[in-house]
């Protein structure tokens, strides 16, 4: 019975804590249309955790909008 315990206690606990994926699509919409080199973009951001937080903060500080 203590080993079911202790068992179950650490399944729930990896199920709590684990830091699960997120992902959102961040689109990049021309400033400049008549600029070849400044085109459209849209990548789709996947990180855990605070890689997550970061690399969303780095698009939208540099105009992109992430849904």
């Amino acid at each position: 019975m203590k080993k079911l315990l202790v068992f179950s206690t650490t399944i729930f606990s990896l199920l709590v804590f684990s830091s699960c994926q997120k992902c959102k699509t961040c689109t990049y919409t021309a400033q400049d249309p008549t600029n070849p080199s400044d085109s459209s973009r849209v990548v789709e951001v996947c990180e855990k955790g605070r890689l997550f937080d970061n690399a969303i903060e780095r698009y939208e500080t540099n105009n992109w909008v992430c849904e």
